[in-house]
């Protein structure tokens, strides 16, 4: 299961910030053993996770140009940046 919630706010007609946040809970987490074999863990619903994104967005004459910052609670690297220049794939508008 999992909710979040996601925002924008437009600074100026080229520029917006966009911040996300998001909580999620398996049903049954699926955990490695000490021999790395994966099981299911016995508890339902055992621990929360979190995550989270903030970027900056400006819209150029070429396209969107964006910095974000990302964080993720379950991965070894909680915090990461990227930068991107143009458009997402199957996006039909960058804003």
């Amino acid at each position: 299961m999992a909710s979040g919630i996601k925002t924008i706010f437009k600074i100026s007609q080229q520029f917006h910030f966009r911040a996300e946040a998001y909580g999620f809970v398996p049903i049954r987490e699926i955990v490695e053993t000490d021999n790395f074999m994966a099981v299911y863990n016995e508890e339902y619903y055992s621990n929360i996770n979190f995550m989270g994104s903030g970027a900056f967005v400006f819209q150029s004459a070429l396209g969107p140009i964006s910095f974000s910052v990302n964080y993720y609670e379950k991965s070894q690297t909680k915090f990461f940046a990227m930068f991107n220049i143009g458009y997402i794939l199957f996006n039909r508008k960058g804003y």
